[in-house]
């Protein structure tokens, strides 16, 4: 059974990337994040691949979510890729981010604590849209969500896009999660402070065994210091203390 509790949490103003290797992984990251949205008073915005969009509904009932009921008090919009982002049959930047702006302004005059959205972009390279149009739309988002009450996940099926922009947009999100295939059990999130990174690596299978954190300076392999915790929260924390003392 998917969990409806998530193995890492964010805050709102986030945004965070989401690298994927298979449908059936990223529903068991999907899940959870909007359930969390969910009991948070969130109202959650997802734009899926047609295929997601089929099975996620009754993945979420399985967890425990009326979706009907969800939908019917409008606390659950979701949709397919192309009607969203593609909705006036090509990509405009600057119509998205204002849509996303737009969308979180009507989620808190509804009565919703904040927005939590989650956004596929593997359209994108079916599409070819051109990697600096990407890019730019990613550099927006990065810009508008610190400051409001959202929590954005963009995600990208890395099978799909060159490693090279996958680098260009690691650096345009506050944090990063590697989600495995299906028969991996452990998910890595990356966070970037300043010129280091907070690597948390914790077990998708076995979520109360111990979390590994490491840190290390951005462009370098060389570890400045590692260690062990009883949970992502403490990882976390640690591993950012350990950078502040540097």
């Amino acid at each position: 059974m998917i969990s409806d509790v998530p193995i890492f949490r964010f805050k709102r103003g986030g945004h965070i990337c989401v690298f994927y290797q298979d449908e059936s992984t990223l529903l068991d990251f999907l899940v959870p994040y909007i359930c969390d949205g969910l009991r948070a008073g969130e109202k959650c915005f997802l734009v899926q691949e047609k295929s997601l969009v089929r099975r996620l509904p009754s993945a979420l009932e399985f967890a425990g979510v009326s979706y009907k009921a969800e939908v019917e008090r409008n606390a659950i919009e979701l949709y397919c890729t192309e009607d969203v982002y593609l909705k006036s049959g090509r990509f405009d930047v600057q119509a998205m981010i204002n849509r996303l702006e737009l969308t979180i302004q009507n989620a808190v005059s509804e009565g919703f604590n904040g927005l939590r959205t989650a956004g596929d972009l593997g359209w994108a390279s079916a599409s070819n849209l051109s990697h600096d149009t990407l890019l730019l739309y990613e550099k927006m988002v990065q810009e508008s969500f610190p400051h409001r009450p959202a929590v954005g996940v963009c995600q990208y099926p890395i099978a799909s896009f060159p490693e090279k922009l996958l680098d260009q947009v690691l650096e345009l999100h506050q944090m990063s999660l590697q989600e495995p295939q299906a028969h991996s059990s452990h998910s890595s999130l990356s966070i970037r402070k300043d010129d280091f990174t907070l690597d948390v690596v914790a077990d998708r299978l076995q979520p109360h065994s111990t979390v590994y954190y490491v840190v290390q300076k951005l462009g370098s392999k060389n570890i400045i210091g590692f260690g062990s915790e009883a949970t992502v929260e403490n990882a976390i924390r640690m591993g950012q203390q350990l950078i502040q003392a540097i």
